[in-house]
């Protein structure tokens, strides 16, 4: 199928298979593009490229044929990798408790960083328990699950806002534990 935008953009509304496949072979090359210089991780861009074209197709009905195709997809792959980066630099890999106590980062790499890796994760899990027990699952679904604030909000039927508020709480709380 040659690409004709107002013929795909059909396609996909109807779930015409040869649309999607004429998007992509015509997307393909340029969304990875984009995608890589965000990333910079060769896997991880296939993956947002394949669910950036999956997204636009789950998502066609929001599509306003007075923007181009292409800058609606190009916006879908742009969010879609800040998503990713968020979720991926939300994971603690360095926490500063005080000026000359830090912990190590993820990049374990002797046996001795390993050790005290894993002591200084069991006093985290430690102070995540301390906390009232509906702000732990709330902080242990954000930095541990890697749920958004808004998925949390849906799981526990509250408002994104009182979510936001309870982890940036939970984490000055823990700060302190973990400085004890």
């Amino acid at each position: 199928m040659k690409y004709e935008e107002h013929i795909v953009v059909e396609g996909l509304r109807k779930g015409d298979s040869q649309a999607y496949k004429a998007m992509v072979s015509r997307f393909k090359t340029s969304l990875y593009v984009l995608i890589f210089n965000f990333i910079n991780n060769k896997d991880d861009a296939e993956m947002l490229m394949t669910h950036s074209f999956e997204d636009a197709c789950l998502n066609i009905k929001y599509y306003q044929p007075t923007n181009k195709f292409s800058t609606w997809l190009f916006s879908i792959a742009k969010n879609n990798c800040i998503d990713f980066i968020r979720t991926k630099n939300r994971r603690i890999t360095e926490v500063p408790l005080t000026e000359d106590c830090k912990f190590i980062s993820y990049g374990v790499e002797t046996p001795e960083d390993l050790f005290i890796y894993n002591q200084q994760m069991e006093m985290v899990e430690r102070a995540v328990s301390k906390l009232k027990c509906k702000t732990r699952l709330m902080v242990e679904e954000y930095y541990f699950n890697g749920l958004q604030f808004h998925e949390i909000a849906d799981k526990y039927q509250e408002p994104s806002s009182t979510i936001r508020v309870r982890v940036l709480r939970a984490r000055e709380r823990l700060k302190e534990l973990l400085t004890k």
